[in-house]
């Protein structure tokens, strides 16, 4: 909580500075960016506190991480846990790239969205097999949604990231 706070501080001050650079212009394209990147900044930043935690209780959460969870045994449960840490941390530097208008930034965030969705329904799917079935219904029933839900927002930020004012916008950013 307290890393996403200072993430969304960071990266607004980043944001304002950027954004005065060339002040009244591409108002569409910041409205969107500053949207897009307070969410997946929200989003990735809690990764932070996951890290520290890691780091400070290595032998705890490797024993928790490398325990049977559903269908995934130990090992890919371990694995696909430190690969989610490592990919969730490049992706938070790369949302910082990105509020400096960073082209190659968002051309990597392009390629590296859609496994979001894998890497957010395995840590959830991993949540909801460690509590058992507390609702009573079948897991397969509440990863749908999940999965509707990241992919739809991944899909979004793909399209508009895409669009021929925000790749305008990232051109002006490298002549200012």
């Amino acid at each position: 909580m307290y890393f996403t706070v200072i993430a969304l501080l960071i990266l607004t001050f980043n944001l304002i500075g950027n954004f005065k650079k060339d002040k009244g212009l591409n108002r569409k394209a910041k409205v969107a960016q500053t949207i897009m990147l307070l969410t997946l900044v929200t989003f990735f930043a809690e990764f932070v506190e996951n890290l520290i935690f890691l780091i400070l209780n290595f032998d705890s959460v490797n024993y928790f991480y490398s325990a049977d969870v559903g269908v995934l045994s130990g090992q890919v449960n371990q694995v696909l846990y430190y690969v989610g840490i490592a990919y969730q941390m490049f992706v938070l530097v790369l949302l910082f790239f990105l509020s400096n208008r960073n082209n190659t930034a968002r051309v990597w965030l392009m390629w590296l969205l859609p496994f979001w969705v894998f890497t957010y329904l395995v840590n959830y799917y991993r949540n909801i097999a460690n509590r058992g079935q507390e609702f009573g219904v079948d897991t397969i029933v509440i990863l749908i949604p999940a999965f509707i839900l990241m992919l739809g927002l991944s899909v979004v930020y793909i399209v508009l990231y895409n669009r021929k004012f925000m790749k305008y916008f990232f051109d002006q950013g490298k002549k200012i």
